[in-house]
Formats: structure tokens, C-alpha cells, sequence
């Protein structure tokens, strides 16, 4: 069992920290400790663990403090994207692993000008303590873990980067505006690096209409370029309108409530999908025991943020 911190297990926002606390203590990831922006929080956040799950953990005020006398390894970063910077160089400090919600970090800081290569300079001397120290840093993009389930419904998707002409996506923020583009373009990075590698975007152009952003463009992969287009619609009602294609063959995400029985759906069949959050937990603490080598994938993503954000 490794012993695990969840900094953010308050449903504040979007809530997924309580759900990771769940589903890491499930997958070996002891949960000892709760870290919130104060006491009070945390110990609100404890309880709330307590009582819906049964987690039996500590709350304290400050992440070196957990980690230290817990004696923790991992650490899960599910607060609130402008605290997440602090945090990583707080883990990294403590030679932590993490598992960091989506995007890395972000800032005000991050949208002023001429901010792109401050927020490059801040990625690579994060990736650069984790890797130095031996310890994974997993960003938590979850909807590359649904593409075997994809290429069950399109067995012709399933090709060499060379052969893929289009990516498309479309999600449904609980944001609004340009914070509709923080919160959902690193799933979009995360399927063109899937599927491509590492990327670079041209021709990019943003729509906005009211509570609905569409993003297109071309992205330039080593075995030649594609087509790409992100369409965002601000939903508050849950479960919300999702879906992804790869040459003009769509997938829609079902859910079938109040089980949450995931699925992908095309107009001749259905396949169930575990829970991608989940798939991506699981696969976190598979590499615990081999961190991998820095691909460059979290650079060259937090890269590509800025540039859709700062469009």
C-alpha cells in the first residue's frame, strides 16, 4: 500500500478529488492525509471521505507537513488549477510522486503577454525535479484510456499516425468563456499526442458564440499533418454531451446514471468502458515501480495550452 495525500477532496468545483481518493485507495494507494487550502477545509474534507467512503485520513494545513509525518510517496493534486504550480514544486521538494488533475498548472500569469516562455521555463523545471528525483509526474488526461473501447466500434480507425487525416472533439465544460479552453483543451492534447506524438498546431482559429467555443486547426506531427477541430458548449447538467472522431468516425460517450455506467455509442453499437478516470489512477500507480523517462509530452502540452488559450 503506498501512502497517499489528496490535496482538494472538497466538492468545490467540478469535485473530482473525493472520486480520486476512492478509486487511488482502491488501487493500493493508501489515503492517509487530506491537505486543503486551510485546517478547517481539510477537516471538512476528511469528514466528508469518512463518511461517503469509509477513508480514514488525517487532515492537515500544509502539504510538507503531510507528506512528512505520514511518511507519504504520492501525492494527488485535485484542487483548484491556479494552486497546482505551488503544489508540484512542494511535492518535488518532498521527492513525491503525483497525480496531477488537468492542466498541469495555470495562472493569470499564464494569459499575460509574452508569458509563453515563462510558462514553458516553469514546465520543463518541473518535469526536469521529478525526473531528476526518480518519480513519476502523471497528468490526468483520461480519454486516451477510451480508445480501445473506440477502435471495438471503428476496427479501421486503428492506424499508423501516417493514415489519420482528422481528430475531432466535442465537450461540455461546467465553465464559461475562456475558462472552457483551460479546462478542456488538455484532453484535446492529450488524444493528438496519443494518436500523433508530440505536435505542434498551425492555422489555428477560434469561434466564440455566447456559451459555445469552436477551436480548428492543423496539427504537424513527424508523419505529416491533420486536420483537427475542438467544439466546446458550456452544460450544467449532468451527465453532459461528450465525444471524440478520427477520420469523420464519431464515438459518443453514454452514461447511464445513478450507476455511472460508462459507454461509447456509434449508430450500430455500444461498448462499455471503465471509468477513464479510474483506467487513468490505475495506470499512475503501475509506473510507481518504473517511473518512465521524460517524453517531453508535458512540455510540449503545456505549449500547445497557451497557444489555443492565448489565441
Amino acid at each position: 500500500m503506498i501512502p497517499t495525500v489528496i490535496i482538494g477532496a472538497r466538492q468545490r468545483r467540478q469535485g473530482t478529488g473525493a472520486f480520486l481518493a476512492k478509486f487511488f485507495d482502491d488501487a493500493g494507494g493508501r489515503v492517509v492525509a487530506v491537505v486543503g487550502s486551510n485546517l478547517n477545509r481539510a477537516r471538512s474534507a476528511a469528514g466528508q471521505l469518512r463518511e461517503k467512503y469509509a477513508l480514514s485520513a488525517r487532515a492537515y494545513g500544509t502539504l510538507p507537513q503531510a507528506v512528512q509525518e505520514e511518511n507519504a510517496q504520492l501525492v494527488v493534486i485535485a484542487c483548484p488549477h491556479e494552486f497546482h504550480e505551488t503544489f508540484l514544486r512542494q511535492a518535488a521538494a518532498e521527492r513525491c510522486h503525483v497525480f496531477c488533475e488537468k492542466p498541469l498548472f495555470w495562472c493569470a500569469a499564464c494569459e499575460a503577454p509574452g508569458s509563453l516562455d515563462q510558462t514553458v521555463a516553469a514546465t520543463e523545471h518541473i518535469v526536469r525535479q521529478f525526473t531528476a528525483n526518480g518519480r513519476v509526474l502523471h497528468l490526468n488526461t483520461q480519454w486516451p484510456y477510451t480508445l480501445e473501447a473506440f477502435y471495438k466500434l471503428y476496427p479501421h480507425c486503428k492506424k499508423s499516425p501516417a493514415a489519420i487525416r482528422s481528430i475531432e472533439m466535442g465537450l461540455s465544460p461546467l465553465t464559461t468563456g475562456k475558462a472552457m479552453l483551460v479546462d478542456s483543451a488538455p484532453h484535446f492534447i492529450s488524444m493528438l499526442q496519443t494518436l500523433l506524438g508530440k505536435v505542434e498546431l498551425k492555422d489555428l482559429k477560434l469561434d466564440s458564440k455566447g456559451d459555445e467555443i469552436s477551436l480548428t486547426g492543423v496539427s504537424v506531427h513527424p508523419a505529416g499533418e491533420v486536420r483537427v477541430r475542438l467544439e466546446l458548449k458550456h452544460c450544467k447538467r449532468q451527465p453532459r454531451p461528450a465525444w471524440y472522431g478520427i477520420n469523420g468516425m464519431r464515438a459518443h460517450r453514454s452514461v447511464k446514471l445513478p450507476e455511472y455506467r460508462l459507454s461509447l455509442t456509434s449508430p450500430q453499437q455500444k461498448v462499455l468502458v471503465e471509468d477513464p478516470m479510474r483506467s487513468s489512477v490505475k495506470d499512475c500507480i503501475a509506473k510507481l515501480q518504473n517511473p518512465p523517462a521524460n517524453d517531453g509530452r508535458l512540455i510540449n502540452g503545456m505549449k500547445l495550452l497557451h497557444e489555443i488559450v492565448n489565441l
